[in-house]
């Protein structure tokens, strides 16, 4: 599995209570499979009617403060607790 996949399927574990209490945003450094340096960041965005957005996106680290955005997937979920995951052009749309 993948960065993004593994973070998502423990994600999606969580109740919106739980989710509820996370970060607006939190980031962490890590190496992918190749030994690479990368940044893995989780977004939990409130969104109307109690209902949230989860993000997870993975950048590729360079020298300099470089990065390449790599990868990224998300979901929504209401208050009764169902979820819905983000089409690639809704992800993208919010890193334009």
């Amino acid at each position: 599995m993948d960065a993004v996949t593994d973070r998502l399927a423990d994600l999606k574990r969580l109740s919106v209570s739980e989710l509820q209490k996370l970060a607006p945003g939190k980031s962490e450094e890590a190496r992918d499979h190749l030994g690479k340096r990368i940044s893995i960041t989780t977004w939990c965005e409130r969104l109307e009617h109690d209902a949230f957005r989860v993000m997870v996106s993975v950048h590729r680290l360079y020298p300099l403060g470089m990065c390449k955005l790599t990868d990224a997937r998300g979901f929504t979920i209401d208050a009764l607790g169902n979820r819905r995951d983000l089409e690639q052009g809704e992800v993208w749309e919010l890193f334009a």
